[in-house]
């Protein structure tokens, strides 16, 4: 792949962007949005927020299945990352916990391949070796255009459950991996805020 085409699809976990021109553009708010009555919160992300805040008795937690095997190792298997985003996806909404999970695994592998390749790189440098490596594993029929939808994906859940602690994964009951990914950049900084810091919720009223 020709470097510049590399420079489009390098889209890892907003707090490892290599410019401000890639960090800022991808957060911008979406044009429309529906408002409730505190600032930065609209109605999806008030209730996403009232799940994730929501105390966890052991009666009602729910199970997830361990981490992938495929990021514990030092060579990630993002071929293996990949299909178990398909095979979630191929699943009914009953499965979305799992496929929030599959999405997560993702993130967290282009991250750690990132960290890996800094050690010895330039951090620009380090992102086209991980999207080389992501790349090379997948099967040449998967477009650039659907790996960097499933990468935008991967980014938010992953820089949200990082943050928030990926045990809440049980906690979600009414969304998707879709409809998370759907939120702003500003949209998800402010959820991580509410559930890290619940006391400043109040302070932005």
């Amino acid at each position: 792949m020709k470097p510049a085409q590399l420079k489009k699809t390098a889209v890892l976990p907003s707090k490892h962007a290599i410019s401000s021109e890639e960090g800022t553009s991808s957060k911008n708010p979406p044009a429309k949005k529906q408002k409730s009555g505190k600032k930065g919160e609209s109605s999806t992300v008030k209730k996403l927020i009232e799940e994730l805040t929501v105390e966890i008795t052991p009666s009602t937690n729910i199970s997830l299945p361990p981490p992938s095997q495929a990021t514990t190792s030092d060579s990630i298997d993002f071929t293996h990352l990949y299909q178990e985003i398909i095979n979630a996806e191929s699943l009914n909404d009953s499965a979305s916990q799992n496929m929030i999970r599959s999405y997560y695994n993702f993130g967290k592998g282009l991250v750690d391949r990132l960290n890996h390749y800094k050690k010895s790189n330039r951090e620009r440098a380090s992102l086209i070796l991980v999207n080389n490596e992501v790349r090379e594993q997948l099967p040449e029929d998967i477009t650039d255009n659907t790996l960097y939808k499933k990468r935008e994906r991967a980014r938010k859940i992953y820089e949200l459950f990082d943050n928030i602690g990926v045990s809440r994964i049980s906690y979600v009951k009414s969304f998707s991996a879709i409809t998370i990914s759907k939120l702003s950049w500003d949209e998800i900084d402010y959820i991580i805020i509410a559930c890290t810091a619940p006391r400043s919720r109040d302070l932005t009223s």
